[in-house]
């Protein structure tokens, strides 16, 4: 409960129900309400054209919590003004920090939802597009509803295979960390005060490529540990890999050679960019001939699945 009032204060500013700015060339803050009627931030762009017009659903990488100056700045970035320049309304969507799994594919899916309700988009011409967490965040979105085209940007596949082991080192090498867990539990009945986290507290024995404490990929394994414990399922659960079954959207996997990235879903397209390290995909200084070539790839993609071509 405390993790999704802070999210409403530090996404929304403290105001739960803000006006939002009509939407124009000009990016506009949105207030997605997602399923638990927390809110995260997005926001959007309309080109200065009839409707209605086709539209993109981008997903930022990293983790959550960006707010509404990083989701503004993400729709004029390279890739999405690129598309906001051939006609699209472009939006770009926040969700939950530090919440690996269902609470974040939820905020996505709330998004896009958002995004359908405008009368000014065109509700069977929607692509969604995410690089790294934000890819994977499409290629999990695309196991829930059938998308008219998606775009994983050297999305995580292997959930299980990535940090379930990782996880179980890090509950063994953090002090006190099933003591602290059981308090936390326990607050929700005792109503006292949470518990000082075991952060930092780390054992002489501990391995020496544990994350930093603090930094987010410290705290992810800390949320995944706490939350998911040893139930293997749990991590299979949020797989792309082991759900690609549920995906029948039309599915571009794009990467950069240098990533060791794969997906192999039945739906899946799949596009390898020699040399390209993780992120090269929404532009990188210099912008390389591979970047260029991977747009080119991302846009007949979706103008062939959103039939926007030429249009």
């Amino acid at each position: 409960m405390i993790m999704l009032r802070w999210a409403c204060a530090a996404l929304c500013g403290g105001a739960l129900f803000g006006a939002e700015v009509t939407p124009g060339p000009e990016p506009a803050e949105v207030y997605v309400k997602s399923f638990d009627e927390v809110y995260v931030a997005a926001a959007i762009r309309k080109p200065d054209k009839a409707g209605p017009l086709p539209a993109i659903l981008f997903i930022h990488g990293g983790v959550g919590g960006s707010g509404f100056g990083g989701m503004k700045a993400f729709t004029r970035q390279p890739v999405p003004e690129h598309f906001f320049q051939r006609g699209y309304v472009v939006m770009s969507t926040d969700y939950r920090r530090y919440h690996f799994g269902e609470d974040e594919i939820q905020d996505i899916l709330a998004a896009y939802r958002k995004l359908e309700s405008y009368p000014f988009v065109d509700k069977s011409r929607i692509a969604v597009i995410g690089g790294s967490h934000g890819g994977y965040l499409a290629m999990m979105l695309a196991t829930r509803i059938k998308l008219h085209a998606a775009v994983s940007c050297a999305g995580l596949t292997d959930i299980e295979g990535m940090f379930f082991d990782y996880a179980q080192e890090f509950r063994k090498t953090i002090k006190d960390f099933d003591d602290w867990r059981q308090r936390l539990v326990a607050r929700a009945a005792t109503r006292d005060e949470v518990p000082a986290t075991p952060w930092g507290k780390i054992t002489p024995g501990a391995k020496g490529d544990m994350p930093v404490p603090g930094t987010p990929p410290y705290q992810l394994e800390f949320e995944l540990a706490w939350r998911f414990g040893d139930h293997r399922e749990m991590y299979r659960d949020i797989s792309p890999k082991d759900n690609a079954g549920k995906i029948t959207s039309p599915l571009l996997y794009l990467v950069g050679g240098e990533d060791k990235l794969k997906f192999a879903g039945k739906a899946a397209e799949y596009s390898e960019h020699a040399g390209m390290p993780h992120g090269f995909y929404f532009g990188t200084s210099g912008q390389p001939q591979q970047y260029h070539d991977a747009l080119k790839v991302m846009t007949a993609f979706v103008e062939r699945h959103l039939k926007t071509a030429g249009k």
